[in-house]
């Protein structure tokens, strides 16, 4: 059976749409439709829906638990333990610092993820938002650990900058292709 709002697959025996949440027993013009299904059947014709949910139902999931392991690595010390802090001191309230940011941008992902979700109006402006603001955070903090260790260690500067530089083009693309995606869907990103 096809949900007459949001077209998608549903079980025949299904009471509501697993995928926008509308009542699918009663007749379409009886149904008090949730804000979300009444927005996908706007969708545009040919535009799917599939990255959307990807993103809503799967990798600002991941991403925040990917960001909290993150946090909590460095609040413990990083990846080292605090083990380098013997020769790198201050990397310990870099740390910390770098902790409380990433824990913080675990939370703003569920946020996003919730706004999105509701079709709400900022929910693309606080996806790109969050897109850079993660990827600032790591790429800050690999500057900061290497213009402390690079000194005074055997590290590869260029490998660390050439990484950033593919990072910063990778984001780049990430966002742009994300905006692009958002900005065909606009008219559903009104409440």
């Amino acid at each position: 059976m096809t949900c007459p709002y949001c077209n998608a697959e549903i079980l025949n025996e299904a009471k509501t749409c697993k995928f926008c949440g509308a009542d699918v027993t009663a007749k379409k013009s009886q149904v008090q439709a949730i804000p979300e299904a009444t927005l996908l059947q706007e969708a545009p014709s040919g535009l799917g829906m599939k990255w959307f949910k990807l993103q809503i139902y799967f990798l600002l999931f991941a991403d925040a638990l990917s960001l909290a392991a993150g946090g909590i690595i460095n609040l413990n010390g990083g990846l080292s333990f605090g083990g380098i802090y013997s020769d790198f001191g201050i990397l310990k309230p870099v740390d910390i610092i770098f902790g409380v940011i990433a824990l913080g941008l675990a939370a703003f992902c569920i946020v996003t993820r919730f706004q999105l979700s509701k079709f709400k109006k900022n929910g693309p402006k606080l996806f790109y938002a969050l897109s850079l603001a993660a990827f600032v955070r790591s790429s800050a903090y690999e500057i900061i650990c290497l213009a402390v260790i690079a000194p005074t260690a055997d590290v590869s500067v260029f490998s660390t900058v050439r990484n950033i530089l593919i990072g910063v083009v990778a984001e780049f693309i990430y966002i742009v292709a994300n905006k692009i995606y958002f900005d065909r869907r606009r008219n559903l990103f009104v409440n």
